[in-house]
């Protein structure tokens, strides 16, 4: 069995800093540890590796247990996967490690897991119950169940930890551990402390790091705005991946994938209060509140949103002219200035839509038409708000908010709304 003293940690290739499949694999990993955890008492001594060896690996002191490649693609030909299979195994002789386990979110339609194995030892496929394949909606399922089991054998006497809403949480705070400890490796490059190849060889998560979130008295104790602030990065990294993983090859090129991925690493390394901002930025439309879980649930971005409007913006444009957390805009040659937004609605709801956007303006500080000419949507155009600030300030003349607020509500009177093949048509000329 391999020992890690006898490998060149410069020479184990990282990705970690574009790890743009992190959240299914993060997840994958949890699970994996969690059923580890419970199938083994030595196990509170391991430790788990991200994406150095491979996608995650399991170690014990200098000794590599396993070694563990997630694929989230939407492939479902072994033709897809073949290379993939073949570079796991060479690790296995480069590692001298005899347990390879390779994870798959889509099932393989045209050969069978047998067939697979036999053709790629000693690499198996992950089975989880008869399915050779999890996909992203059901992985969140199986790792609560290995909760379950950890509850049921440890804490027998706490029926209420086994409610699907403690399951719940407890999985939301074992996976804030393997998303804090991503962010910490990008910080970790970014200032320049270790390599890439480094931080990610070294910055383990020890087993008993889960274990101290597992044994804690009562989670729900814990709720705050910190927790569902980590509840909505978790979300809107799983938005992103699905909205990823729905992509052919023929919808999205290399350089588009790279892009993507690079937004995404710039939103998870923001921290509270300039995640908050961002959001209530791209969602000019509706209050952002996380207060409860009611407001977690109803006044948060929404999973088609962000897919059908955000993630659509960020793909097709041009990579903008900023940064996310002080700027995300594109300029255009005049100059004008463009704002993503999750605004997904048909050209039908674009009154509805307006006023929404006034309405919000007039409720809180949102600061982005001070900054902004257009707000870039999925299907309206609108050439300003002006018109729909006249109406509503003449409808509601007497509403204090109207009063209060009136100079800096008619600053969006010049806003426009354009809709992303427009917006294409004048932004991307600047592509670089």
């Amino acid at each position: 069995m391999s020992q890690l003293g006898d490998i060149n940690e410069e020479e184990v290739h990282s990705a970690i800093s574009t790890w743009s499949g992190f959240v299914y694999q993060g997840k994958v990993a949890l699970y994996q540890t969690l059923k580890i955890f419970n199938g083994n008492d030595e196990a509170q001594n391991y430790s788990l590796q991200l994406d150095s060896l491979e996608d995650f690996a399991i170690l014990h002191a200098e000794v590599i247990k396993s070694i563990h490649q997630v694929k989230a693609v939407k492939n479902t030909y072994y033709s897809g996967y073949e290379s993939a299979f073949k570079q796991l195994i060479k690790k296995t002789v480069s590692y001298n490690c005899s347990v390879a386990i390779f994870h798959l979110a889509k099932s393989i339609h045209d050969k069978t897991v047998a067939f697979i194995e036999a053709a790629h030892p000693p690499m198996k496929i992950c089975m989880y119950g008869t399915d050779s394949h999890c996909s992203l909606e059901n992985i969140d399922s199986f790792i609560e169940k290995e909760i379950g089991i950890y509850y049921s054998k440890n804490f027998n006497s706490y029926i209420w930890k086994l409610s699907p809403h403690y399951l719940k949480t407890s999985r939301h705070f074992l996976e804030n551990i393997i998303l804090t400890k991503v962010i910490q490796i990008h910080s970790i490059i970014h200032q320049n402390k270790k390599s890439e190849n480094k931080a990610a060889y070294t910055e383990t998560i020890a087993f008993n790091d889960f274990k101290s979130i597992l044994d804690q008295d009562n989670l729900n104790e814990s709720f705050n705005p910190d927790y569902y602030l980590h509840l909505t990065k978790g979300d809107l990294n799983r938005y992103y991946q699905e909205y990823c993983i729905e992509l052919d090859d023929t919808d999205i090129s290399e350089d588009e994938k790279q892009k993507l991925e690079n937004y995404i690493i710039e939103i998870n390394d923001l921290n509270d209060s300039e995640l908050v901002q961002l959001i209530r930025n791209i969602m000019p439309n509706r209050s952002f509140k996380f207060d409860s879980i009611s407001d977690y649930k109803d006044n948060n971005i929404q999973k088609t949103e962000f897919k059908r409007g955000f993630c659509k913006i960020l793909h097709h444009l041009r990579f903008f002219n900023g940064t996310v957390k002080n700027d995300f805009v594109w300029i255009c040659d005049e100059k004008s200035r463009s704002f993503p937004t999750v605004i997904c609605d048909g050209e039908d709801f674009k009154n509805d839509v307006c006023r929404d956007i006034i309405k919000n303006i007039k409720n809180t500080d949102l600061e982005i038409p001070y900054a902004s000419h257009n707000l870039i949507t999925s299907s309206i155009n609108i050439e300003s708000l002006h018109s729909e600030i006249n109406n509503i300030i003449d409808v509601e003349e007497n509403d204090p908010a109207i009063l209060k607020n009136y100079t800096r509500i008619t600053a969006w009177g010049k806003v426009s709304l354009i809709k992303l093949t427009d917006a294409k048509l004048k932004l991307n000329e600047n592509n670089s």
